[in-house]
């Protein structure tokens, strides 16, 4: 350890010459990072990760066991079996039976001979039942599969958005007015259940879990339907609930249609991706100051991040990130989006990293220790996991291996001259 200096990160209190017993007795967990790293303290760190996770699950083990049994005994073998069975995997029969009648449903439309009650009960019962294949991360879906599931949604969404916009022009025309004077209110109970909103969601989560090489087209296609879904919903406010058929909520965008449409962005390989979802998040700004339900929440915000920590631009990143701890927005997974960016910079510069990137990334590993020892280990928003210590270990040991290349390296020149 002669020539090296410790630094003090504030994550462990180990020093260099603790044994290995010392380790496992730390009394509260903090590091000394070892500038240059060695592998010993790659060593000293995942020990005291091991040491961390003990002691944050013997403040939780209580409670957990008790809300474990607790739930046990609650959920019945009725409800399971409804889950497994909603939750299992179609079968190729069954795709094909979905495709021909989503097929048929298509075709009817544009020959005008399905009724508009019918229409919108079918569409939603046959996206739902698609949705099944990207609804679970789990699923194996071959990716040209899920693509045109997902492009047959998207089309069958687009037609139930036309027919909407369809009955909010009959009504602009005084079509339905006349018709309104002696007809009934439409049924309360039909209008409850139905949400157009909800249907466009589940389609743009489809266009978010799609591969990015299969389907370029996924973010414009999502927001085609969102910026459809925004001018139907602006059009019904101005008109009475007792002339159209649906109410407005139904068509109104929730936080979560924008937060699928800027996972889309963050996974594009698109140019102007960034350009793209730094206005979605303006615009949801924009709403939020009339209507706080649509104000970006932490997952817009580690989308955004997502997609500068994609393309390498630490600096945005930093930006955005100080400004999610300014509204209390960030967690765990922003933390470690902010980590994986600093590595990804810190390789990419070969043989000319730079040691602050390292020195970065323990810090923001510090901070979020910091925050889930000061909320007790219950706030689980900041709880650390393997990412979060494995980025910073990862990049201590190639920053050791890079430094034994060096060294090896110059004795042969050495040799080489003498």
């Amino acid at each position: 350890m002669n020539g090296f200096r410790l630094a003090r990160t504030g994550i462990c209190r180990a020093t260099a010459g603790r044994s290995s017993s010392s380790h496992r007795h730390a009394p509260a967990p903090q590091f000394y990072a070892v500038l240059p790293p060695t592998q010993h303290h790659c060593h000293v760190m995942l020990a005291h990760y091991t040491n961390f996770t003990k002691q944050e699950n013997r403040n939780r083990r209580g409670k957990t066991a008790r809300y474990g049994r607790q739930q046990g005994k609650i959920q019945r073998r009725g409800d399971k079996q409804k889950y497994m069975r909603l939750h299992r995997d179609l079968q190729p029969t069954e795709l094909l039976d979905l495709k021909k009648r989503a097929n048929m449903l298509l075709r009817d439309f544009d020959a005008e001979k399905i009724d508009k009650d019918e229409a919108h009960r079918t569409i939603m019962e046959l996206v739902m039942v698609i949705s099944r294949l990207w609804s679970n991360k789990k699923n194996f879906v071959d990716e040209d599969e899920m693509h045109d599931f997902v492009s047959l949604s998207h089309d069958l969404v687009m037609r139930l958005l036309t027919m909407r916009s369809i009955e909010l022009d009959a009504v602009a025309s005084g079509i339905l007015e006349k018709k309104q004077q002696s007809a009934p209110i439409y049924n309360p109970f039909k209008r409850a259940v139905l949400n157009t909103e909800i249907l466009c969601s589940t389609v743009a989560l489809g266009w978010s879990r799609c591969s990015p090489k299969v389907a370029p087209e996924a973010p414009m296609k999502a927001q085609t339907a969102l910026k459809t879904l925004e001018l139907i919903h602006e059009r019904r406010k101005r008109i009475s609930d007792d002339q159209v058929s649906y109410r407005v909520d139904d068509v109104k965008p929730q936080v979560q249609f924008y937060n699928h449409i800027l996972s889309c962005w963050a996974r594009s390989n698109a140019r102007d991706a960034e350009k793209h979802a730094t206005s979605l998040i303006q615009r949801m700004e924009e709403l939020g100051s009339s209507d706080e339900a649509l104000s970006p929440d932490t997952y817009s915000y580690n989308n955004l991040l997502n997609l500068y920590a994609k393309r390498g631009d630490v600096s945005s990143a930093e930006a955005l990130f100080s400004q999610m701890q300014l509204l209390d927005t960030a967690d765990v997974f922003s933390y470690t989006i902010l980590q994986n960016c600093l590595q990804k910079r810190f390789m990419s510069r070969g043989r000319n990293r730079d040691l602050k990137d390292i020195e970065r990334a323990e810090e923001v590993l510090s901070q979020l220790v910091s925050k889930y020892e000061s909320s007790g280990f219950r706030d689980s928003r900041f709880r650390p996991n393997n990412v979060t210590f494995g980025t910073v270990i990862s990049m201590y040991a190639l920053s050791d291996k890079l430094l034994k290349e060096d060294n090896e390296l110059m004795r042969k020149t050495r040799k080489w001259k003498a």
